[in-house]
């Protein structure tokens, strides 16, 4: 000063980070799924404490909640507060990100049969009732595939497992699994020949052979026709390997008689439907 005194003085000046936490542009989620919002900050090496809403969370990252309602705006609010230096400070930050609810797929479909049992061959014609679907892929368990909305299929004699898989255009997906849901039964092939086999007035008994398949505990209905000038006149037999003999001491006469084999496979389903598979 005027005097020739000298001094000084010096002062601390503390520089807090205010923090900017970041959750990213706006976002879409399935009504059935959650997302992760997570508040990003440059300074990472500081000491934040967060809170979320409307959600009660205290950590840098927070599910989204499921279920929310279809086309709804969901505002999410994170405030971040930086503890690296006295709570006086108080330097605070905060964002807002909204989150759009987009509709999931609902699969759904009837079937020609139901339950998804029959005989072989089984032919299913698919009717669809899914919602919110735009993308179709139909798995039928046989090695085949379809993407139509709806398929039809035959199945042969097995037990399947049917995937049905859809899809919008948002990118949300759903599935319907049936495990073993399909049961097909074996249809059995009737075959036949007689011995001798040209039978005669004279001889007129023949021995029926039966050569169906598969082997198995069948039921057999053989229709022999009795009188060649009535269509419907046909004697039942239940024998596997019958004997029958026309009997023309009623005036019948020689000429061409129908024979008619009907073999049967029955099955019961998981359904506990019975179901009788026949061939002739």
């Amino acid at each position: 000063d005027d005097f020739g005194c000298v001094w000084d003085t010096s002062t601390h000046v503390f520089s807090i980070w205010a923090p900017k936490p970041d959750l990213g542009p706006r976002r879409e989620v399935c009504n059935d799924q959650s997302i992760l919002l997570t508040a990003v900050d440059r300074h990472a090496d500081y000491s934040f404490s967060y809170q979320w809403q409307p959600v009660e969370a205290y950590s840098q990252s927070v599910m989204t909640e499921r279920g929310l309602e279809v086309g709804s705006e969901n505002p999410y609010i994170v405030t971040v507060t930086n503890n690296s230096q006295p709570s006086i400070f108080n330097c605070i930050g905060s964002d807002t990100v909204v989150v759009h609810v987009l509709p999931k797929p609902l699969p759904n479909f009837d079937a020609s049969t139901y339950p998804l049992e029959g005989c072989a061959p089984l032919f299913e014609q698919i009717t669809n009732h899914s919602l919110y679907t735009d993308h179709y892929f139909w798995d039928f368990g046989d090695g085949t595939t379809s993407t139509s909305p709806d398929p039809s299929h035959t199945y042969q004699a097995g037990t399947y497992t049917l995937r049905y898989l859809v899809e919008n255009d948002y990118g949300c997906r759903d599935s319907l699994v049936l495990k073993n849901g399909v049961q097909v039964f074996e249809t059995p092939h009737a075959e036949y020949y007689w011995e001798p086999a040209f039978p005669t007035v004279t001889r007129p008994t023949i021995t029926l052979q039966n050569r169906s398949v598969p082997d198995a505990p069948l039921r057999y209905f053989w229709e022999v026709q009795y009188d060649k000038d009535n269509p419907y006149s046909f004697e039942t037999l239940r024998d596997k390997d019958p004997i029958y003999t026309w009997d023309f001491s009623d005036e019948l006469e020689g000429g061409r008689y129908k024979l008619r084999l009907i073999s049967v496979y029955d099955h019961i389903g998981n359904s506990g439907n019975a179901y009788h598979c026949a061939d002739s």
